[in-house]
């Protein structure tokens, strides 16, 4: 489905949503009536199976729902259009609760929008976070934090990732990832080399983007003039509403 939906304008998306939305309310209106009708006529069977069907509907709902808003989050993690997908989450009224303000925070974020990203993380109800959802929102705000030229907290992180609500194996290295993440971007922007984003492995394209430029900075701390001339250029290439392509058309330019 993400697939799908990424390669949609965001005018067929939104119809799209819109679309399956009235769908899902038709039927369980239509599975309502029938219910109550059909139980009037004593059609027992008829009714439980117009129940069951409801129930499912309800169920599947939500399941959908947050399907389809991953999909629309693809447009910037994949098609490194951040700004659409704001654009589209927002037109289909998709700005409610933790994880929404979550993604709007990074979105902003990536767009350089510091403030609007700082405003949706302080609407994020943080002690009822857990796993993925609490690793994230550590993991943008400490991100944050550092492009507005502040250092990471190593300890501090680590002791909220040693008491953080993990129910799986895989959350805790999700943790330990994004610490990895973090404590080389910390270290690049503070003046130190870290090697880091020379061997990690970007798990999409906005990823890659980030992972590259950051390379290109610890070339420039290496004294390694020509690749990170390289670099910049290739995330130069990219969408300029994003953070990290204008800060490497400004260095090229300076060069």
């Amino acid at each position: 489905m993400k697939n799908k939906i990424k390669k949609m304008s965001p005018i067929k998306v939104e119809k799209c949503y819109r679309t399956s939305r009235l769908v899902f309310v038709i039927m369980s209106l239509s599975l309502l009536i029938a219910t109550v009708y059909f139980g009037v006529q004593k059609l027992d069977f008829i009714m439980y199976i117009s129940f069951f069907l409801a129930c499912v509907l309800v169920i599947l709902y939500p399941l959908y729902l947050w399907q389809f808003l991953q999909g629309l989050l693809c447009m910037a993690t994949e098609e490194l259009d951040p700004l659409r997908a704001i654009q589209s989450m927002s037109n289909i009224k998709a700005d409610k609760g933790d994880w929404a303000f979550i993604n709007y925070s990074y979105l902003y974020l990536i767009l350089g929008e510091f403030g609007r990203s700082h405003d949706y993380l302080a609407r994020i109800k943080v002690k009822k976070l857990q796993g993925k959802y609490l690793v994230s929102f550590w993991f943008i705000s400490n991100f944050l934090s550092i492009l507005q030229g502040q250092e990471l907290d190593s300890d501090v992180f680590r002791q909220k990732m040693e008491s953080g609500k993990f129910r799986t194996t895989r959350e805790k290295s999700l943790a330990h990832e994004k610490f990895q993440v973090l404590q080389a971007i910390s270290d690049i922007e503070s003046g130190q080399v870290n090697s880091y984003f020379e061997t990690a492995e970007a798990k999409n394209n906005l990823d890659k983007l980030i992972y590259q430029f950051y390379q290109a900075k610890n070339q420039v701390l290496l004294g390694n003039a020509d690749k990170a001339k390289e670099l910049f250029a290739t995330v130069a290439h990219s969408n300029n509403d994003i953070y990290f392509v204008q800060k490497a058309r400004e260095y090229l330019k300076e060069k």
